[in-house]
């Protein structure tokens, strides 16, 4: 039998399992930021947490990664090499404030879809295994590797209160976002 806290009984014995999360932000400031906060809090509460991202958004992380670190929290970077050329990118683009036009927008979201496959593959490896997926509404794919690892995926949504009904307004105009 398993409880809430991750403890397995079998009557005589207790053994306490650790609750693995596995992030996958939108590689986005905006995104990437709230995502490593939820990192940090779901440590802190006792949970390994892995954060999946690309070489160049680690780098961008050396101060989350130095505080998670110095304050003994059990956090790990997952790092996936990103297909940026392959999807018509410049090099080292990884984020999207490196996007260097709206047209290549399309791009960089396949781009993101690409990393599925070796994200499933990273998971199945990981141990513990992953308890459950928290990813950016953005990744939708992450569904499906949540459902082959046979885990809860919950969606994260970044966007602040305001921009919602404005988006509600908008759509109703026919005004395009």
């Amino acid at each position: 039998m398993t409880t809430f806290a991750g403890q397995v009984t079998d009557g005589s014995t207790t053994t306490t399992m650790v609750t693995h999360f596995v992030l996958v932000p939108m590689m986005a400031q905006g995104h990437i930021i709230p995502m490593t906060d939820l990192a940090r809090l779901l440590a802190e509460s006792g949970a390994q947490v892995s954060l999946v991202t690309t070489p160049v958004n680690a780098a961008r992380m050396a101060g989350f990664v130095a505080a998670v670190e110095e304050a003994g929290l059990p956090v790990q970077l997952l790092e996936l090499p990103f297909p940026a050329a392959e999807y018509g990118l410049p090099d080292g683009c990884e984020n999207m404030d490196m996007v260097p036009s709206k047209d290549l927008f399309k791009n960089f979201v396949e781009a993101c879809g690409a990393l599925r496959e070796p994200l499933a593959a990273c998971l199945r490896q990981q141990r513990p295994p992953p308890s459950c997926v928290i990813s950016d509404v953005m990744h939708w794919w992450t569904g499906d590797i949540a459902r082959e690892l046979g885990i809860p995926r919950l969606t994260f949504n970044g966007f602040c209160n305001l921009r919602l009904p404005c988006q509600v307004k908008i759509i109703q105009k026919g005004q395009v976002l």
